[in-house]
Parts: structure tokens; C-alpha cells; sequence
């Protein structure tokens, strides 16, 4: 339980570090993040028993962050391929990398590496 607070406090912070160091370009996106970072989490956390569930997780979170982020984007006066930039880095791009974080605990866990780390 320590481990899932910690990683909430992770997942709220990090995208407000991002935006102060100009990777987040826009500051109504924090939430946005936020809310992405917490559902993997908690996917995560309720599936961790059921791996051949765990890519549904980094899906569901693309999808979410994607759906904000368009209905944010249409509230604000942005040129099309900025808009298209940004979808794509709150859409596929963290598909990839919530998929490429799975595959990669999963080698870890595989190896036993988590067990040596204790």
C-alpha cells in the first residue's frame, strides 16, 4: 500500500515538473496527465494478478488522455498541426511507452529482479 501512495504522489508531481521544465507546453494539460498517470497506475495495481490483462491498461489510459486532450484542444485557438502534435503525444505516443514499460517489468520480473533488489 506504501508502494501505490508513493506512486500516486509520483504521478501527480510529474507532470507539474514537466510543464516548470517546458515539456508540458500547456499548463491545462496537467490534469489531463494526471488523470492518465493515475488510471495506469491503478489499472496496474487491479490487474497485476491477471498479466494477460496488463495491455489493456496503457490502452484505456491513451484513450482517456486522448479524449481530453481533444475536448481541451477544441477550447483553445491552436494551428492544426499543433493540435495534431499534442494528440499525439497525450494519444499513441503514450500507448508505446505504457506498453514498453509493461514489456519491460515483465523481463525484469522474469529475470528475477525484483527479488535481488529486496
Amino acid at each position: 500500500k506504501n508502494n501505490l501512495s508513493t506512486a500516486f504522489i509520483i504521478a501527480i508531481l510529474l507532470p507539474n515538473i514537466a510543464y516548470v521544465q517546458g515539456q508540458l507546453l500547456i499548463p491545462m494539460l496537467i490534469p489531463v496527465v494526471i488523470t492518465g498517470n493515475i488510471a495506469y497506475i491503478w489499472g496496474i495495481y487491479k490487474l497485476f494478478s491477471h498479466k494477460k490483462y496488463l495491455f489493456l491498461v496503457p490502452t484505456f489510459k491513451a484513450a482517456l488522455m486522448y479524449f481530453f486532450t481533444f475536448i481541451l484542444l477544441q477550447q483553445i485557438p491552436l494551428t492544426d498541426i499543433v493540435k495534431k502534435t499534442i494528440s499525439f503525444s497525450m494519444g499513441i505516443a503514450q500507448l508505446v511507452t505504457g506498453v514498453l514499460g509493461i514489456v519491460f517489468w515483465i523481463f525484469l520480473e522474469k529475470r528475477n529482479y525484483f527479488r535481488s533488489i529486496k
